[in-house]
């Protein structure tokens, strides 16, 4: 019983220590599958281009996410569980980042007159440390990646494989069968008791 009250209490202290399958081609992360993000998985891609280029469209819905949280989400998962090893280590080995020092990752929201407004996940060196924000303003419509050695765009996609989980869910199922195991045990116990007596 103790222990089961220690792995109950460790899924909530515990940091989210879920990875994702990472997407590699010649030594650059060009995405990851699996990305745990709220209660859905999803697989992302970083790709290069103009707002309307990557997403068909620079619109509000067009975007992956249409809320500025879910969009935050997005950009700490990367963080969490994306840009982690070699790949944090070294943000020019991400798709679309040639510079040594810093990759910014962006996921747009929504529009506001003539640019998308985004989140973003800032990917730098140790020594400049690294940071999840909003951008202020966003990305103007016309604005490339692909001229930005230091920019990317986050196109994610809902993964196949279904949703995990919530943690209070995993935490239930564990009482529900740490609660069987212990009357089954107890149930024996009195079983063997009636039989010698």
């Amino acid at each position: 019983m103790k222990n089961l009250l220690a792995a109950i209490c460790t899924m909530f202290i515990a940091p989210n220590a879920f990875a994702a399958a990472l997407v590699v081609d010649n030594g650059k992360l060009v995405g990851a599958d699996g990305i745990q993000i709220g209660s859905a998985l999803y697989n992302v891609r970083f790709v290069d281009g103009t707002c309307s280029a990557v997403f068909g469209s620079c619109t509000a819905a067009a975007f992956d996410f249409q809320t500025l949280n879910d969009a935050f989400m997005a950009a700490l998962a990367l963080r969490q569980q994306v840009f982690t090893g070699i790949y944090d280590e070294q943000p020019s080995l991400t798709a679309g980042c040639q510079s040594f020092g810093i990759c910014q990752t962006n996921v747009p929201y929504s529009t506001t007159e003539n640019y998308a407004d985004v989140a973003f996940n800032v990917n730098a060196i140790p020594s400049l440390n690294d940071i999840e924000g909003v951008g202020i303003g966003g990305k103007f419509f016309t604005f490339d990646t692909t001229n930005a050695s230091t920019e990317n765009y986050a196109k994610f996609s809902l993964a196949t494989s279904g949703a995990v989980p919530e943690p209070s869910t995993w935490a239930m199922m564990i009482l529900g069968f740490g609660a069987v195991g212990y009357s089954l045990r107890k149930r024996q116990v009195v079983k063997t008791v009636l039989r010698v007596a």
